[in-house]
């Protein structure tokens, strides 16, 4: 129920661009608010991992119950990384802009077998983290919101993978940097993927339409 701007409201906030990942249900949505002191408080996701990273240095109150909290300056490249099933709560002071990730555990898990895991890591970053790597990640997603065309889909789902693969490879239980030893594609793998893209150039085609094509996962490919 909204009240006097000085006064704690819940967030009703603005999702101005979001997309989700056609082939891997990863999905991202911008959000952005005006000044004001805002309550939130998240529903547990059980299917999926979420990261909501910051934008504008936001006065910021947040725990995911006993398992992490944050009271300070929420600055730019900072994010807070919710594990599934897991019921954020938080209150921010002014207004801003976030970015909110959503990484599936199917994706997940896919990427930590491509890994070499025979099992689905927990998820060792919990609560509010700085990633130099991640950032980088989430800037480029920012960029295909904030100017889509052709193959924005296809990009979409590319910086999600990669994103997967970081946080399997540095937020996991793996947390080993060598475990994912991708190969080089052949020339002629190569050349099937780029005669399809030509093909199908009035299209939007998916990242795993063409790792289909290589006979490689999304996450190798």
């Amino acid at each position: 129920m909204a009240t006097a701007s000085s006064e704690v409201k819940w967030w009703q906030a603005t999702a101005e661009k979001s997309v989700v990942g056609s082939s891997t249900g990863f999905a991202a949505k911008f959000w952005t608010w005006a000044e004001g002191v805002y309550e939130t408080s998240g529903r547990a996701d059980p299917n999926a991992h979420a990261i909501s990273f910051c934008l504008d240095p936001l006065q910021t109150e947040f725990s995911l119950g006993r398992r992490a909290s944050f009271s300070g300056i929420f600055s730019p490249g900072m994010m807070a990384v919710i594990p599934a099933g897991e019921a954020p709560k938080a209150v921010q002071r002014g207004g801003g802009r976030k970015l909110h990730l959503y990484l599936p555990l199917t994706l997940w898990n896919d990427v930590a077998e491509d890994c070499g895991s025979s099992v689905a890591p927990d998820i060792s970053a919990i609560g509010v983290v700085e990633d130099l790597a991640a950032h980088t990640i989430c800037r480029k997603m920012m960029g295909v919101l904030s100017e889509t065309g052709p193959g924005s889909r296809m990009l979409m789902d590319a910086f999600g993978i990669e994103l997967a693969v970081h946080a399997v490879r540095r937020w996991s239980s793996l947390n080993s940097p060598n475990r994912f030893e991708a190969q080089p594609l052949g020339f002629s793998t190569i050349a099937r993927v780029m005669t399809y893209l030509n093909d199908n150039l009035a299209r939007d085609a998916t990242l795993s339409e063409l790792a289909a094509i290589a006979g490689l996962s999304p996450a190798h490919f």
